[in-house]
């Protein structure tokens, strides 16, 4: 507490980009010992709806609805999450961008929520191709995804269109552990990377109790160099905590309901 305001700030910042770090040396590791997948369209599924749309082979998909991907696993959860509508799907075909409306996709429902489901398969880096620097590179923008799915995943749940049911704490995660151990270690390193990019996104949300929210003090000590009164501010974290531990405790019962 005595140190300078920009040394509280890069101490409060520690916790969370330590997670993110942490997520993004397993998503490292996850894409250096397996195949990353381009963005470059290799085959069509079955019961495939794209292809009909316009989408065609060795297409590269480099933005779908306006958001870049560089990866298939971008692409590929971009159309799980706004696939439940036509999308606009920007691509690469011989060496002209092209911008494909409406392109329809499968759909599911999951937890009451309409997905998209995507319907065609990609080509994975070649061996000539893989290099530190093409690992590198889907690394960031694998872990990005996966920040943006975290966020994404908040809003929708503020705006409504996810419910409590697609809301797991400590119990529910159980049985994801139980899914991810059955799938491989694959999923279990991608669930370890998700939980830890999942903490360092929430940790920076600007609510009292949480990391951001004592950023959000700190900037304004910062900005005004005067500090909030810690009376206050000490009231205004627990009253964050109180409504954070209630939250905690609802979805731990909603958890429990669920097993029986």
């Amino acid at each position: 507490c005595n140190k300078n305001v920009w040394r509280r700030i890069s101490t409060v910042l520690a916790g969370p980009l330590t997670n993110l770090i942490v997520g993004f040396v397993g998503m490292f590791v996850l894409v250096a010992l397996t195949v990353p997948a381009t963005n470059i369209v290799a085959a069509f599924f079955d019961d495939a709806t794209s292809d009909d749309c316009g989408l065609q082979i060795n297409d590269k998909i480099v933005a779908v609805n306006g958001v870049s991907t560089h990866t298939g696993n971008e692409v590929v959860y971009e159309i799980t999450y706004q696939g439940y509508e036509p999308l606009d799907l920007t691509v690469i075909r011989d060496g002209e961008k092209i911008v494909l409306e409406d392109v329809a996709f499968p759909t599911f429902e999951e937890s009451g929520v309409v997905l998209g489901s995507y319907d065609m398969q990609f080509y994975g880096i070649g061996e000539t191709e893989r290099s530190f620097g093409t690992i590198l590179s889907h690394t960031f923008w694998r872990t990005y995804s996966t920040a943006k799915m975290v966020w994404d995943s908040l809003a929708d749940l503020i705006r409504g269109r996810f419910g409590l049911d697609a809301v797991s704490g400590p119990i529910g995660m159980t049985e994801l552990v139980g899914d991810a151990v059955a799938n491989g270690w694959e999923s279990v390193l991608y669930l370890w990377v998700l939980l830890s990019v999942n903490l360092g996104v929430m940790n920076l949300l600007p609510l009292p109790a949480l990391d951001g929210g004592r950023l959000m003090f700190l900037w304004w000590e910062a900005l005004t160099r005067k500090p909030i009164n810690k009376t206050i501010e000490a009231y205004i974290n627990a009253a964050g905590l109180l409504i954070l531990m209630a939250f905690m405790l609802l979805i731990t019962f909603k958890d429990i309901f669920k097993l029986f």
